[in-house]
């Protein structure tokens, strides 16, 4: 494993999601939790982004709905990541959504491919 930093392992995963998107191997999304703030015609608007907790990624392909949370080597969930995760494995037993914590772009083409 290398040391890179969360941030530039999310950007690694993220270029190669966008690729395979445009291959029309899937459908993915970066998801953004806390607040964003918009500004329309001199007033600022705050944009509730996804709840806190939620995994970094969802990609939806023919193998499956995968939620990802992207680690670094030592990286720990939050509490309100673990309690996303439950909820994720919670629902529908058997069904082909999964939750998965990675910390490199080799797993997520393991995941994927």
């Amino acid at each position: 494993m290398t040391d890179l930093k969360e941030a530039e392992i999310k950007y690694t995963i993220g270029e190669y999601l966008q690729y395979g998107e445009n291959q029309l191997k899937w459908w993915y999304e970066r998801l953004n939790c806390g607040n964003a703030f918009k500004e329309f015609g001199g007033d600022k608007y705050r944009i509730k982004l996804c709840r806190e907790g939620t995994s970094d990624f969802i990609v939806v392909s023919p193998r499956g709905v995968f939620f990802i949370e992207v680690k670094t080597e030592k990286g720990k969930q939050s509490d309100a990541q673990i309690e996303f995760q439950a909820k994720v494995e919670a629902q529908h037993p058997g069904s082909r959504a999964s939750y998965h914590i990675v910390r490199s772009l080799e797993e997520v083409e393991g995941l994927l491919e």
